[in-house]
């Protein structure tokens, strides 16, 4: 599961930067990573966390894990995640997953 080391937050935090607001929420942002029973990264998208007790709740699309089989989430520090999936729309397009992390993580 190495592939997330490809996404480049420093670049999408230096364009956040030109962005009205954009750097309040950065750290909420998260890469979401599928992978099949034989570890093969399968589909990615992004996502944010928008509440947080001691379980960390993601919003992201459907269409991003509906072939979910192993959801790895991925923080701006490199912090990779389980998650579970807690509920989907198919025709909104929507979905929530959620992650146990060790720490506080940004929400919005």
């Amino acid at each position: 599961m190495a592939s997330h080391a490809e996404f480049n937050f420093a670049r999408v935090k230096e364009a956040a930067g030109d962005v009205d607001g954009a750097l309040e929420v950065y750290n909420s942002v998260v890469v979401i990573e599928v992978y099949d029973r034989n570890n093969k990264l399968i589909s990615s998208g992004s996502g944010f966390i928008y509440k947080k007790s001691d379980v960390g709740y993601i919003i992201t699309n459907y269409h991003v894990i509906e072939n979910e089989s192993n959801i790895s989430v991925i923080l701006d520090n490199y912090s990779a995640f389980s998650a579970k999936l807690v509920g989907y729309d198919k025709y909104t397009d929507i979905a929530v997953l959620n992650i146990k992390p060790k720490f506080d993580v940004e929400t919005i």
